[in-house]
């Protein structure tokens, strides 16, 4: 958050930092994994703490996206939608989250190696370390074919990490990412400032992945967006990977109830540079440029941060 498929190409080739960085894990060593992260959780975080830290909810719908399968007789076009849950316990110098995905991404074309609906479960850390923040993701990604029976491939296991330092109190930080925002395992540097402005509100540029306004109850975004999921077919014989890349402009209001301990989220926006990258049976590698695609959200944070 690689595969054994290496004899396979495609014009955007997987970064060697992907092959070399992250771990091969077989399917019996996954689940052991999984269950031990989560066990973690439980035990690091005290019971009363559940209800008093932050968790929440997000849904996410695109209208159908067209893209273009030269003498192809399917509908070309791939159907999406988007739920997490995520929880999120702090101290003064360190988090732990929990996050569930649920993203079925429908192509209706071809024979792709994949049933389209996919999970992921992540374990984030967060430490502080005087003025350099460390965190660190690591969780499984998968069809959901895969999770049914815990038959777990070797590249489920995904990671990802960010190392950032202040060098001006809070409001600049600079530091390295690794993660799949560009479409496959990369490393990239990373400047992080924030700016009160005169006219109230706050503007965060987070270079090169995000770009945000926010005043009150309204925040305006263009945030970077990558994911990769382990693949398995129908037939549970080819296993592959799922890529997805792409840049999203939205825009945000957020309604504060009780005593802003409940805050209901309301948002639209675009997608746009948008690519996915699977197996396909027959015809083997598929790139698909999507087209760009509106989408809404809704969402609830439930606690205090």
């Amino acid at each position: 958050m690689t595969p054994s498929y290496s004899s396979l190409t495609t014009s955007r080739h997987m970064s060697k930092l992907e092959s070399v960085i992250m771990m091969r894990v077989s399917g019996t060593a996954v689940t052991p994994i999984l269950v031990v992260a989560i066990t973690l959780l439980l035990l690091l975080v005290p019971a009363a703490a559940v209800f008093a830290s932050p968790w929440s909810i997000e849904i996410r719908k695109w209208q159908a996206t067209q893209f273009e399968d030269v003498g192809q007789t399917d509908s070309a076009s791939i159907k999406r939608h988007q739920f997490g849950i995520s929880y999120n316990w702090s101290r003064q110098r360190a988090d732990i989250g929990l996050t569930y995905g649920y993203q079925p991404v429908l192509i209706r074309a071809g024979n792709p190696a994949h049933n389209g609906y996919f999970h992921q479960v992540d374990l984030r850390f967060r430490l502080d370390y005087g003025r350099t923040q460390v965190e660190f993701t690591t969780g499984i990604h998968g069809s959901s074919n895969m999770f049914r029976r815990f038959d777990f491939i070797d590249n489920a296991l995904v990671s990802t990490f960010s190392v950032m330092h202040d060098v001006r109190d809070d409001s600049a930080r600079v530091g390295i990412n690794g993660d799949y925002r560009f479409g496959h395992f990369r490393l990239y540097p990373r400047v992080l400032i924030s700016k009160v402005l005169t006219g109230g509100g706050e503007l965060i540029i987070d270079l090169p992945v995000v770009l945000r306004w926010q005043k009150n109850r309204w925040q305006i975004d263009i945030k970077r967006y990558g994911e990769k999921w382990a693949a398995l077919d129908a037939a549970k014989k080819t296993r592959s990977a799922f890529y997805m890349s792409e840049w999203r402009l939205g825009v945000r209001w957020q309604a504060p109830l009780s005593e802003n301990k409940v805050t209901f989220e309301l948002g639209a926006g675009i997608s746009f540079n948008s690519w996915v990258r699977y197996l396909d049976l027959v015809r083997g590698w598929q790139e698909k440029d999507l087209e760009p695609a509106a989408f809404i959200v809704l969402g609830m944070k439930v606690g205090s941060e």
